[in-house]
This record gives C-alpha cells, sequence and structure tokens, in this order.
C-alpha cells in the first residue's frame, strides 16, 4: 500500500499475463513507481483534488472489451473514492504500461473536476449525464468504438498515454 498526504493508494493484484503467471518483482516495483509517478506529475495527493482513495486492481480478463476502466465507488462521485482495473488482455508489458497510463489521465479529469457525472434538473425531469468542458455528454455504448474513441475525454487520454509511459520511462533512467 502506498500512502501520500491525504490520498490512500491500495494495489491489487491477480494473475497478470495469459498464462496465469504473475508479474515479475521487477515489473510489480514499475507499475507501483509508475502509478506513484502520475500521482506526483498531477499533484493527486494535493487537498484540491477530489481523490481520497484509489483502488487499482489488475486482473486478468475479467472484460475482454475493454484494456482498463475507471470507476467511482461509493455512491457518489463527491465520496472521492475511484477504483482502475486494468486487464492485462494486452499484449505486452509496454501494453500494459500504457493502458495504465491512459486510465490514469482519466483519474487526473476526474480528481480535478474535469470530467463528471452530474444530474440536470428542468421541470419535472431528470437526466444524468457527463459534463466536460462546459458540455454534456450521454453515456456511450463501448460496442460503439468510433463513437466511444472521439469522446473528448477519450481523445485526451489516447492523446497523452504514449508520452505518459516515455516520461515515466526516462525517469527511471
Amino acid at each position: 500500500m502506498a500512502q501520500s498526504n491525504h490520498l490512500r493508494v491500495v494495489f491489487k493484484k491477480s494473475k497478470l499475463v495469459a498464462d496465469g503467471s504473475w508479474l515479475s518483482e521487477e515489473q510489480d516495483k514499475l507499475i507501483q513507481g509508475m502509478v506513484q509517478f502520475y500521482i506526483q506529475r498531477w499533484n493527486l495527493n494535493n487537498p484540491k483534488s477530489r481523490l481520497k482513495n484509489l483502488t487499482i486492481s489488475l486482473e486478468v480478463g475479467k472484460d475482454h472489451n475493454v484494456f482498463g476502466l475507471w470507476k467511482m465507488t461509493g455512491n457518489n462521485f463527491q465520496s472521492g473514492r475511484l477504483s482502475l482495473y486494468v486487464n492485462n488482455i494486452a499484449d505486452s508489458f509496454l501494453h500494459l504500461m500504457t493502458t495504465i497510463a491512459h486510465e490514469f489521465v482519466h483519474v487526473k479529469q476526474w480528481a480535478f473536476g474535469e470530467l463528471q457525472w452530474v444530474t440536470l434538473r428542468a421541470e419535472s425531469a431528470e437526466i444524468s449525464c457527463y459534463s466536460w468542458g462546459g458540455g454534456f455528454y450521454g453515456e456511450v455504448d463501448m460496442k460503439e468504438y468510433e463513437k466511444y474513441r472521439n469522446l473528448p475525454w477519450e481523445v485526451e487520454a489516447h492523446t497523452l498515454q504514449d508520452g505518459l509511459v516515455s516520461e515515466y520511462l526516462v525517469s527511471q533512467f
């Protein structure tokens, strides 16, 4: 378990590669270091961050439609609890690292309110949706990949992911 000033991070790990083996000790340290690097990079332990608890679960093939996902835990987005799940259906350790970088962009987006889940009310109607950059977006089925991939928070995550992995790896040498 990693601790910072006000952010509690818990790592949960299961068997991570297709043949059922675990990450090597070196790979495990790289992943944990990567997480700490992103926490520091975006100052996620800052009291202004909405993030209070982060659980990172590395799991094999729970959902073969996605490489990774993040979700709010608790009863609302203000709870400050977030879980990050990474499925290792990736074809390499580098792909796994890229998936974690991608999902960490979403953690940052949520932690600082760039991406929010809001409820809009008008007269007797109520609708919940994502809020991003002043716009509102309904849920998009991940099976509609092009539509999903073009959501602005996904565009940002895809744009940043490779550079984030490079930035982290360069910092290690």
